[in-house]
């Protein structure tokens, strides 16, 4: 949604936001981030830092699967540990994830709301 239509929601009551746009902010707010791929390599970031109420901090890992020893980590090829790949390919996340359950519950409300509109037009009177 963009800025000028926030700005226009913010100024009414929430009693009084349209049902789509309600819905729409929702969405928005507790969606899961996208984490984007390692600027570097391309390969995938994942999780080296969170919780603590601190933003999640996602890096691009110099270990892989060992499949040779099933279980086990080595150091990818090229690789060295903690290294400045690693440092470059950092990706914080202030938005600290989503909310899979608020999204269900969106889903469902909408499900709801699909199959019985009549309810809807009567609140929304």
């Amino acid at each position: 949604m963009d800025r000028k239509r926030m700005r226009k929601l913010y100024e009414l009551e929430e009693g009084q936001w349209p049902e789509a746009d309600l819905l729409a902010v929702v969405r928005e707010r507790y969606a899961a981030p996208a984490i984007p791929p390692c600027r570097i390599c391309g390969g995938e970031l994942s999780i080296q830092a969170s919780g603590g109420g601190k933003p999640t901090v996602y890096g691009c890992s110099p270990y892989e699967d060992d499949p040779a020893e099933p279980g086990m980590l080595r150091i990818k090829e090229g690789r060295t540990g903690v290294d400045q790949h690693y440092s470059d390919s950092r990706h914080t996340d202030y938005k600290q994830g989503g909310d899979s359950l608020v999204m269900e519950l969106a889903r469902r409300f909408e499900l709801l709301r699909a199959m019985v509109p009549v309810i809807g037009e009567a609140v929304d009177s």
